[in-house]
């Protein structure tokens, strides 16, 4: 299900290059393995941090630097960038996005933290050895 509702909202407009859900993720996938936007940073030395803060502007250099593109950039509060955008033509072919608007002056890339796990009562349904242990 998931699968068909993102090509329905995102792929359906690369028709005709795009014509069903298999082609849609193969190429987004390409593209996404193609455009290292994380190894990017990296290279202009802009790491995941939850502390510290980079001027947008060295943010926008550097991927502009690494894909001659410019990206779009989606901040939530604090200044933290909760998207970034490449723009590829219907050839997927990259172009400059349209301005970011949302975002601070000094923006925060924040690291990647695993969910904790809920505490979980293991073993919900007793084993018949639990239940003779009780007796």
């Amino acid at each position: 299900m998931f699968p068909l509702l993102q090509y329905e909202k995102h792929g359906t407009c690369g028709s005709p290059v795009i014509l069903q859900e298999y082609d849609y993720f193969l190429t987004t996938l390409t593209l996404f393995f193609k455009y290292n936007v994380t190894e990017a940073l990296e290279n202009a030395e802009i790491v995941a941090s939850d502390i510290r803060k980079y001027p947008i502007q060295d943010v926008l250099n550097a991927v502009h630097s690494a894909f001659k593109a410019n990206p779009k950039l989606a901040c939530i509060k604090n200044g933290i960038i909760k998207e970034m955008y490449l723009c590829f033509d219907k050839q997927f072919k990259l172009r400059d996005c349209d301005a970011t608007k949302s975002c601070p002056k000094s923006v925060k890339l924040p690291k990647f933290h695993k969910p904790q796990e809920p505490d979980v009562i293991k073993r919900a349904i007793p084993r018949v050895i639990d239940i003779e242990e009780i007796m």
